[in-house]
């Protein structure tokens, strides 16, 4: 999970609500890069020897088809990934088939899937000659996102660095500098990777980021900070992340009003079946006056993407979850039913 920086992904569109939607799906965990059409897309995908992926909707006429055999005729090696509304069309199952893409997805919010996984078989920080162990322990930490030091707890950690659990809205931006205290000793170091909440609720990874040390640590620099049973308990597997020390202020009336319209707004979407819309305009309802409810919703319409995907059981998990935070959720007792009769069509 640590790196010394992002996967360099291109993006091929010339629409900026295109661009948007993309940019909100991938621009937390990928290096992103824009190019308008097929010639632009392929210049950059001849020069740039650091390439990771191309993506690209289907477009009218088979032109994202078409770009993607190109790119596959230039970089075999390259990761292509298509949108497209009928990703289990014949056409679309023979583009993957024949090796031109690795996918061909449904919407957006299923990127991070398609991409991270291989994302996270090619990274690999110079420093990771060690592996990487599961360690649990609470180190203050200080970055730009927020004042002073928090205290967080970790994955897992390196000489190179170390990972922690960090599930906030606000986050670290990636190439931050940023401070860790191991013991009496500030250590300094730089914000190398960046997994929020959501993106991690889409890939199934855990939400935080990794801090790469300015200089590698003493070979299992942790021991001396943690109590023997809690290391060996560490050492058995990773534990539940630990939410910061800080605490928010109360939301203020305006921030309430505020929440109340974005909640309102977002519900119409959700009715419209625009799950996305709905989403983003709940995570805005959700930084301003923070409610169950709320949360419950953005599981709700997460359940939903991923219904459309096909994804039964990760919907079944999103739709529990929303019960979990607000056990008088009808919409996710809706998705569940839905499930439900999904299982018994022939």
């Amino acid at each position: 999970m640590i790196g010394a920086r992002f996967p360099r992904v291109l993006v091929v569109t010339g629409d900026e609500l295109e661009w948007q939607a993309l940019n909100r799906e991938l621009g937390m965990a990928f290096d992103l890069l824009r190019a308008n059409g097929r010639d632009q897309a392929m210049a950059v995908v001849e020069r740039d020897a650091e390439l990771f992926a191309v993506v690209a909707y289907w477009g009218a006429l088979g032109s994202g088809p078409e770009l993607m055999r190109s790119a596959h005729a230039s970089k075999p090696k390259l990761s292509r990934v298509l949108i497209s509304e009928a990703p289990a069309s014949p056409e679309a199952q023979a583009l993957i088939s024949s090796g031109v893409v690795r996918a061909v997805v449904a919407d957006p919010v299923a990127l991070p899937r398609a991409l991270t996984a291989r994302a996270a078989a090619v990274e690999e920080h110079p420093l990771r000659a060690e592996p990487r162990v599961p360690v649990k322990v609470q180190l203050p930490v200080s970055t730009p996102a927020w004042e002073g030091f928090a205290s967080l707890t970790t994955k897992d950690a390196s000489r190179g660095g170390v990972f922690f659990f960090f599930a906030q809205r606000v986050v670290p931006t990636s190439g931050s500098r940023c401070t860790v205290k191991l013991g009496r000793e500030a250590v300094e170091g730089t914000v190398a990777h960046v997994m929020t909440a959501r993106l991690a609720t889409a890939t199934g990874a855990d939400a935080g980021f990794g801090v790469s040390f300015v200089a590698p640590r003493p070979a299992e620099w942790w021991a001396s900070l943690v109590e023997k049973p809690a290391y060996a308990a560490a050492a058995a597997g990773p534990s539940a992340p630990s939410a910061p020390s800080a605490t928010r202020a109360p939301p203020t009336a305006k921030e309430l009003e505020s929440a109340k319209n974005f909640f309102t707004l977002a519900m119409s979407f959700f009715d419209d079946r625009n799950y996305a819309a709905a989403r983003q305009k709940l995570e805005l309802a959700a930084r301003l006056a923070p409610d169950p409810g709320c949360e419950a919703m953005l599981a709700v319409c997460n359940g939903h993407q991923n219904l459309r995907l096909g994804l039964s059981d990760v919907a079944r998990e999103a739709f529990e979850r929303a019960l979990k935070l607000d056990p008088q959720c009808s919409r996710a007792t809706v998705g569940l039913n839905l499930l439900k009769q999904q299982k018994k069509s022939p």
